[in-house]
């Protein structure tokens, strides 16, 4: 296989996980599909968390990682992971009941926490730990959208706390294992 089809398929993953965050924003600035776009922009971030496993494991397999690489796969996981689940969050709690300030502050707790996680992976030097250093942003992401398929059973006060305290295990020191590196 030539290079430069080895640097093309996982970057394709990347961009196609990058190209889904999007399209879960643009779903939930659609008013039209008020009943379901809760559900839609979720799936789109599944979606678009797939992808962002099969990309690495692409590269390493491809033999093609990369610094650009890398980079534009944090730059998806901030749209994917960051600010489309903190657009879907804000509006969530909006339509659970929480006060429009709350809200915002919680959704920014979220969106400000995965941003200093991306940066502070970025920064660290390259090693083969079998642990990652705070909750990586997709975990994150993918723990609190789900809420998006049970909103009518979610709890204002609560979930908002939710919100807080994986915000806060993002950028806390706590270790989670690697997923190649998880006992099988």
């Amino acid at each position: 296989m030539s290079k430069h089809l080895t640097v093309i398929i996982p970057s394709t993953a990347t961009i196609s996980s990058l190209m889904l965050g999007i399209l879960a924003i643009i779903v939930l600035s659609d008013t039209d599909l008020e009943s379901s776009r809760f559900f839609i922009a979720g799936s789109l971030i599944i979606l678009g968390s797939i992808l962002d496993v099969l990309d690495g494991q692409l590269a390493k397999r491809l033999n093609s990682v990369s610094n650009m690489g890398k980079e534009l796969d944090s730059l998806a996981d901030m749209v994917t992971f960051g600010v489309a689940p903190t657009i879907l969050l804000y509006h969530l709690l909006l339509v659970v009941g929480v006060a429009k300030h709350i809200a915002i502050l919680a959704s920014l707790a979220f969106v400000l926490a995965g941003a200093l996680r991306l940066a502070r992976f970025n920064t660290l030097p390259s090693d083969r730990s079998a642990y990652f250093e705070g909750m990586p942003i997709p975990m994150a992401s993918l723990l609190l959208i789900t809420g998006s398929f049970w909103q009518h059973w979610i709890i204002n006060i609560w979930w908002t706390v939710v919100i807080l305290v994986v915000s806060y295990l993002m950028i806390s020191p706590f270790r989670y294992v690697k997923f190649a590196h998880a006992p099988n």
